[in-house]
């Protein structure tokens, strides 16, 4: 499942836009998808309109009149049929809803029985302002929040308390599993912790590791030769885990149709400036990263950085502007990683360079 087409009517700052969204560049790598603009071109507007579908919280703000509505257009990718499905929203209702979408729908609106209803694919959506703390974990216990609860609200707060409970509890079961002689099972549990520290670490050129010291019940991270309590981590690194932690702790914990991988897995990724916190340097390596790490993804992300813009090849950016007061698209190009940064500021931000 990926999203083809999008149009928004009154919405926000747009009067009317539809934009069509190119084709997937590399079938090895992730297909995604840049939205540039200054601030109030309509940025996160588009992201909030594209997880409608599933969750209308904040779109659903936007709307400026009765007139309003969201159309997306979906392509069932695992099928030879190609035709687009339509779902729409306007002010009062849902319209056309395909069943892929509308079963989707009820299991995050109406928190239904998940292990009856196994997904084949995944929508989330991410904020850089969103930050990890330590807690305290009490017990090693089963996790009974509801997978898919607030997987698209993207200024909900971190759950720190779940993440930290999740380590626990793979790290007791690692242990337990050696112990009883199923090292199988330990090397798969060891695989799903390693997957979250492997893609922090490159993004961050640091050491990472979990540690969970079952004594004092503490869960600490380990980056490079310091142990440390999240509190004392710097803004971008928490800014990272919090998000790359949650969404892959996320596809660890909900029932697939088969047993496929999940980083195979497919997903629908929506991400809101998830650069605020971070130095150019990680900046440049965070899209590269999930790029390759979630090859059968579609990510969107909302950016102000030229860093992020082109950081990658084999995507797409999307140049957003206003004209006569509303929000209009007025280019989409493919991205062409290793343009020097002038440049890039100059055709992709239209931020001219100041000579003396």
């Amino acid at each position: 499942m990926h999203i083809s087409k999008l149009e928004l009517k009154d919405i926000g700052v747009f009067d009317h836009l539809v934009i069509e969204f190119g084709r997937k560049l590399r079938e090895d790598l992730a297909d995604i998808h840049i939205l540039t603009g200054i601030n109030g071109t309509g940025k996160s507007t588009i992201l909030y309109a594209l997880a409608g579908a599933i969750d209308d919280y904040f779109i659903i703000k936007r709307f400026r009149n009765e007139n309003s509505y969201i159309a997306i257009n979906y392509e069932k990718s695992n099928k030879k049929d190609k035709t687009p499905c339509v779902v729409m929203l306007n002010s009062y209702e849902r319209i056309n809803d395909i069943d892929e979408i509308k079963r989707y729908w009820q299991i995050y609106t109406l928190h239904k029985d998940i292990n009856k209803e196994p997904l084949d694919f995944l929508f989330a959506g991410y904020s850089g302002y969103r930050t990890i703390t330590s807690e305290k974990i009490e017990s090693i216990k089963e996790i009974n929040e509801y997978p898919l609860s607030s997987t698209l609200r993207f200024d909900m707060p971190t759950n720190s308390r779940l993440i930290l409970q999740w380590i626990a509890n793979t790290k007791a079961k690692i242990a337990f599993s050696y112990q009883e002689g199923k090292t199988e099972d330990a090397k798969k549990y060891e695989e799903s912790i390693k997957k979250i520290e492997s893609a922090i670490e490159q993004i961050t050129d640091c050491k990472v590791k979990f540690i969970f010291h079952y004594k004092t019940m503490e869960v600490k991270i380990k980056i490079n030769n310091d142990e440390l309590e999240f509190d004392l981590l710097p803004d971008g690194l928490k800014s990272i885990i919090s998000w790359i932690a949650d969404l892959l702790i996320l596809m660890d914990r909900v029932p697939w149709k088969d047993d496929m991988d999940i980083l195979d897995r497919n997903l629908i990724l929506f991400l809101d400036e998830i650069e605020v916190h971070l130095h150019p340097a990680w900046q440049r390596k965070i899209l590269p990263v999930i790029q390759k790490l979630f090859k059968n993804a579609q990510i969107f992300i909302a950016t102000h950085s030229p860093f992020v813009a082109g950081s990658v090849e084999h995507a797409w950016i999307y140049k957003l502007d206003i004209e006569n007061g509303a929000g209009v698209l007025k280019e989409r190009i493919e991205t062409q990683a290793g343009k020097s940064y002038p440049s890039i500021t100059d055709n992709i931000f239209g931020i001219e360079r100041i000579t003396p």
